[in-house]
């Protein structure tokens, strides 16, 4: 149950559809971020696990037994580690009796998330599609992601389903999935250029457009930074 060596590759999302959650604990494993200080007891003989969470600005504390949901093959119902460790799942369930039940947590809005597992403020930004970032209040806005990010903040990014008049988990013509948590994972700029790299917690699909992973772009662009 330790979370003092999570590998971000060893997190399954399930099939609750809280991937909201679940994509900021894996992005909090890849940023190094301490996970360890949410599991505040360990009692694995007795099958007892506390969890601190951040909730109307104060601690909130929740404590759950090891018992998690299976089907009949004893599989995990939910979010579980394929490393057979029980932790990610044991602290689903937190978050679950958190918000008094599991079909609460189907469905939300990963900066809620983020609050609540860190107790961090949220400052949500609406950006429209292809904006000029060399207009004042747009460039403002990029200096503004550096310096956040500069400082190690925890940001992310989506495709609101509303804009495209579609309400369902779709993937575009660029690879990209509407409704879907990214984390910017890095920004550069050179030559002209402004990019942002996103990073996919659960790992499934991926950008296909211009300067994607291996676009020949990135051979001639070494100066960005």
């Amino acid at each position: 149950g330790s979370l003092d060596d999570v590998d971000p590759r060893d997190i399954d999302s399930g099939s609750l559809g809280d991937k909201f959650l679940i994509g900021p604990l894996t992005c909090f494993c890849k940023m190094g971020t301490a996970l360890k200080s949410i599991l505040i007891i360990a009692n694995e003989s007795w099958g007892v696990f506390g969890f601190c969470f951040m909730m109307n600005l104060g601690y909130t504390y929740v404590i759950v037994d090891d018992w998690l949901p299976c089907d009949q093959k004893g599989q995990p119902l939910f979010s579980y580690n394929k490393s057979k460790r029980i932790w990610l799942g044991l602290l689903e369930k937190a978050y679950a009796k958190l918000h008094s039940c599991y079909q609460h947590i189907h469905g939300g809005f990963e900066p809620y998330a983020v609050s609540d597992c860190l107790g961090s403020a949220n400052l949500p930004v609406r950006v429209i599609a292809k904006p000029d970032l060399n207009e004042p209040e747009n460039l403002k806005l990029w200096k503004m992601l550096i310096s956040r990010l500069r400082s190690n903040s925890v940001m992310t990014t989506s495709i609101n389903p509303k804009a495209l008049k579609d309400t369902k988990e779709v993937i575009t013509a660029l690879g990209l999935r509407v409704g879907y948590a990214y984390f910017i994972n890095r920004i550069a700029e050179g030559d002209g250029f402004k990019i942002i790299q996103l990073f996919n917690p659960l790992g499934t699909d991926g950008w296909t457009g211009k300067w994607y992973e291996d676009d020949p772009l990135w051979k001639d662009k070494s100066q960005l930074k």
